[in-house]
């Protein structure tokens, strides 16, 4: 294969490897929130300003392939089509992350593991806020958060205990 072939290839992969970066970073920054949801236009937008940086690197890396093959560089701006042409495609602000769980009624216990069957760390009272880390689901599909409690003690707590993150 010559030099040019493996060029080509290497952008391939570069562009696609991005492309799929940014898909993912939309899908997480979408799964991540509650409310709102992210409209269409603010996916295309995102997207749109992460393509638009990826290909100032793809084009940077192009030329620094060429000079090092003996080939010369061309950089070319990056040209992202505009759905509104009469409006300017902006990226909206991105919700700030839930950092707050509360507990309801009764205190609770505060688990090594997202199980009813893991190890005790601690306790929670009722109406005690707790500082919301992450959150998944055991092998029955409930939500367990886990927290950080007011004297640094992480641990997991059943989701159906406390309110929603906030």
């Amino acid at each position: 294969m010559s030099k040019g072939g493996v060029a080509v290839l290497i952008v391939a992969a570069v562009v696609f490897s991005g492309l799929g970066f940014a898909f993912g970073q939309a899908v997480q920054a979408a799964s991540s929130i509650s409310e709102p949801i992210p409209t269409q236009g603010w996916v295309e937008a995102y997207i749109g300003a992460k393509l638009a940086d990826m290909q100032i690197k793809i084009d940077e890396l192009t030329a620094q392939l060429l000079q090092l093959t003996g080939g010369e560089a061309v950089i070319s701006s990056p040209e992202i089509p505009d759905p509104d042409d009469d409006q300017p495609v902006t990226t909206p602000p991105v919700p700030p992350a839930p950092t707050k769980v509360k507990v309801k009624d009764s205190g609770i216990n505060v688990r090594s593991d997202a199980s009813e069957n893991a190890s005790l760390v601690s306790t929670a009272s009722a109406n005690s806020t707790l500082t919301y880390l992450d959150q998944k689901n055991d092998s029955q599909g409930r939500a367990w958060y886990k927290v950080r409690l007011a004297n640094g003690t992480e641990g997991w707590v059943a989701g159906w205990l406390c309110n929603e993150p906030e």
